[in-house]
């Protein structure tokens, strides 16, 4: 599993809102996003709803490997 850089849900959604996004991608060799801003949005739903520590959630998860994939 890959370390993620400290970010708060925050600075994601900027991150996110900040830079032109594919359409699809690949975010590990047995994930494909096919529809990347439906993922944000019930992504950030989950997020926001999760009552525990924010990195043990999957969703939050999911949303760092989207911005790795989206780095790289």
């Amino acid at each position: 599993m890959a370390i993620f850089a400290a970010m708060d849900a925050a600075e994601l959604k900027q991150y996110f809102s900040s830079r032109e996004l594919p359409t699809e991608i690949r975010i590990a060799p047995h994930m494909v996003v096919t529809n990347v801003p439906e993922f944000l949005r019930i992504s950030f739903i989950c997020v926001d709803m999760w009552e525990k520590d924010v990195e043990k959630c999957p969703s939050w998860v999911r949303l760092q490997l989207l911005k790795d994939a989206i780095e790289q």
